[in-house]
């Protein structure tokens, strides 16, 4: 398999898994990749062949990618190139459509499109190429096809001729990436799976159309949330409708192992006129990957039947389901489906059968059960880029401290604070050297904070058996004094001008227990002996401004983005100030002047004044700075300055400065100060010799097993594997 690394294979997976059980110890890797190949065994290997010459521009190639050596081009991209030989009668999650008179069967593999006749044969190729073809669709009349590609650099629909010759985008989205073709029946408009995110990658989809004259699309469907999957989008016959599949499991937050046996996947539909929705088929099961009949009247889909998966034909008007066969592949309604619950099927065009893929073959599905393989057979070329390796340095006995957190710049910005490795750090600037800030052991020490006066710091720690506390330590270090050490889980402690000490108390559970995670919310002690009083509901990233120290801000997550809110101590009276729809931390200036805020990674800044309203910091009102050059991490002001991380470097910038030059294209914009926070340090390692005895082991040499093994390590690395008795 080692031939084939630089092969065009999407979806890869390398899984480690190490388990020592009762009597055996296992450890396994698991390769698995979209592709089941004939040609990889030992006795077929892909005959690769050295390439010294670029790569001809394939399918897709832009006449100005051509012209500009620079423009980056998804089918000629930089590297050395290789080419395999490739011979194979199956592949893995394969799409299938049939063309309107029956006689063709439409297909991807490895991110290209070939036909083969529907009584099988050595397929033909429409498509080759770097860029990654499929979902391949015949349009109503049978002369054109609409895939999905990235040859433009990102998953668009694209339709071509059946020959496929003149291809063209009908999307042009760079962010908000698309997939899952479908015609509508005029066949002047396309439907796909449009992908949206927001906190978390896993995203959810919208079913949006595209005309194939051109515009930007119109939104057919809206998700109810960014977590839980809308998909698989196709007209009914008549185009009165729109089906679709979705994550029925409820609530708002996508979740891994679902139980499929009550089912997790429905089918809707749509009634394009009224824009009425209603449940066609769900329940124990699920039901995914709807396909309309050609006449109409019954809808086919995959469901769940314990470890089988089935294909269904349902009749629309009675309601009566009938399992036409149980020898589909597990489908993925457990998983993240961007490219659909299940490979695409279709219709014979007299709706006497399906053509679908499973078993790694194309099968022809009647509706009295027969199952017809279609024979295929791909043979030919692929192009390869060599991949990109950089040695590593396997469990160094030091390593590079990189990962900082929790990075604070004393008002005075002598000096910044930082948390590593479970620790606060102190470092003076410009070029102190790293050291301890307290003599604490065996705690976690987070969220530090400097006192407006810059002499002490008061940070939050967390114990697995005692919880957590809250402390407080000079700013030149030493032994840290408790404030709080009741039950509870406890972030952000501030100390105000005034002594009072304000704290978030949050919840435990998954890695913290959950016990204490009672009465959250925000919290204030007016002194070392007062009991601590609850003044608001929790909120995140609390700060003060000097004009108002009756006032805590602070911010909160919502459905339309992050808002800078300020709640009253003593009047308990919350306003909102900005809100920021993909941002990550808002938070003013001390003197109350600046705003500043995360949003695409980069650290944004602008002048602020209280207005009474709730800003969009970005929107224009007022001159914007994007102070960061790639990332703006750990957001906040000290000194007079703008602060933020990226990776283990410091950067701050004057705002005065930074404004100046923004609001003015005649002056630069003031190269930011940066200050190298990481430090080389002992890596923790183990230290002795132990050894696993009687346990089965599963080599990688030539599959060998040895069932009564054993496995040596001495400080830290394994030293021997082998018998027993060896």
């Amino acid at each position: 398999m080692g031939a084939l690394s630089g092969l065009k294979i999407r979806p890869f997976v390398i899984a480690r898994d190490t388990r020592l059980l009762t009597g055996e110890f296992m450890l396994s890797i698991v390769f698995a990749a979209s592709l089941s190949l004939q040609a990889v065994a030992d006795d077929a290997a892909p005959d690769l062949e050295e390439s010294t010459s670029e790569a001809a521009p394939a399918d897709g190639t832009t006449d100005e990618a051509s012209k500009d050596d620079d423009a980056w081009d998804v089918n000629t991209p930089p590297g050395e190139t290789r080419r395999a030989t490739i011979d194979t009668d199956e592949g893995t999650w394969i799409s299938v459509d049939v063309s309107p008179d029956g006689s063709t069967v439409l297909f991807d593999l490895l991110g290209d499109l070939y036909t083969v006749p529907i009584s099988g044969g050595e397929a033909t190729a429409l498509t080759s190429g770097m860029a990654w073809d499929m979902q391949p669709v015949f349009s109503p009349d049978g002369t054109r096809i609409a895939f999905t590609s990235d040859r433009g650099g990102g998953d668009n629909l694209w339709v071509m001729n059946t020959d496929g010759s003149d291809p063209f985008a009908v999307s042009e989205e760079s962010f908000r990436l698309l997939n899952g073709p479908s015609w509508h029946p005029d066949g002047d408009a396309i439907v796909g799976r449009k992908h949206f995110t927001d906190t978390r990658s896993l995203g959810a989809g919208e079913m949006w159309l595209y005309r194939l004259d051109g515009g930007s699309g119109l939104p057919l469907t809206k998700r109810d949330n960014d977590q839980l999957d809308v998909n698989e989008p196709v007209f009914s016959p008549d185009g009165d409708y729109l089906y679709y599949s979705y994550d029925a499991t409820g609530g708002s937050t996508f979740q891994y192992n679902k139980d499929p046996n009550p089912g997790i996947y429905a089918i809707d539909r749509m009634e394009l006129s009224t824009g009425e929705i209603e449940r066609v088929v769900g329940g124990p099961g699920g039901a995914c990957r709807p396909t309309p009949s050609p006449d109409g009247r019954s809808l086919a889909f995959v469901t769940r039947d314990r470890a089988k998966t089935l294909l269904v034909v349902r009749d629309l008007a009675s309601g009566q389901e009938t399992v036409l066969w149980d020898g589909l592949d597990r489908d993925m309604q457990e998983a993240w489906a961007i490219h659909g619950v299940y490979s695409h099927m279709a219709w014979m065009p007299e709706g006497e059968a399906l053509v679908v893929w499973a078993g790694g073959k194309l099968q022809q599905v009647g509706l009295d059960g027969t199952v017809t393989p279609i024979p295929f057979t791909v043979k030919g070329e692929r192009e390869l880029r060599e991949s990109v390796r950089v040695p590593v340095d396997v469990s160094p006995d030091r390593f590079s401290l990189k990962a900082l957190r929790d990075v604070v710049v004393s008002p005075t910005g002598d000096r910044v604070v930082f948390q590593a490795l479970n620790q606060l750090w102190m470092r003076e600037l410009p070029g102190g050297e790293p050291r301890r800030l307290t003599n604490s052991t065996g705690v976690v020490e987070l969220d530090p904070r400097f006192t407006a006066d810059g002499k002490r710091i008061v940070f939050a720690t967390w114990d697995d058996a005692d919880l957590g506390t809250i402390q407080v330590v000079s700013a030149k270090g030493g032994k840290a004094r408790v404030l709080l050490d009741a039950p509870g889980h406890y972030r952000e402690p501030l100390l105000t001008a005034d002594g009072r000490l304000l704290f978030r108390r949050i919840g435990g559970g998954w890695l913290r227990t959950d016990l204490w995670s009672g009465d959250r919310g925000l919290y204030r002690m007016d002194g070392p002996k007062s009991a601590p009083v609850r003044v608001g509901n929790d909120a995140q990233n609390i700060h003060m401004v000097d004009s108002e120290p009756d006032r805590v801000l602070y911010t909160r997550r919502g459905r339309g983005g992050i808002e800078l809110l300020s709640y009253g101590l003593t009047d308990r009276d919350e306003r909102s100030h900005a809100k920021v729809e993909l941002g990550v931390k808002l938070m003013v200036s001390p003197d109350g002047r600046w705003l500043g805020w995360q949003e695409h990674y980069d650290a944004h800044l602008i002048p602020f004044r209280w207005t009474g309203r709730t800003i969009n910091p970005g929107g224009g009102g007022v001159t914007k700075v994007t102070v960061s050059g790639d990332v703006g991490n750990e957001l906040h002001f000290a000194d007079g300055k703008l602060w933020w991380t990226e990776g283990p470097t410091l950067y701050g910038t004057e705002m005065d400065a930074a404004l100046a030059a923004a609001a003015d294209e005649d002056t630069d914009a003031p190269a930011p100060e940066s200050h190298a926070l990481g430090f080389d340090i002992d890596a923790d390692r183990p230290l002795g010799t132990a050894a696993i005895v009687g346990a089965r082991l599963l080599t990688m040499v030539d599959d060998a097993i040895i069932e009564d093994g054993t496995i040596v390590w001495r400080d830290g690395r394994i030293v021997a594997v082998g018998p027993r008795d060896a």
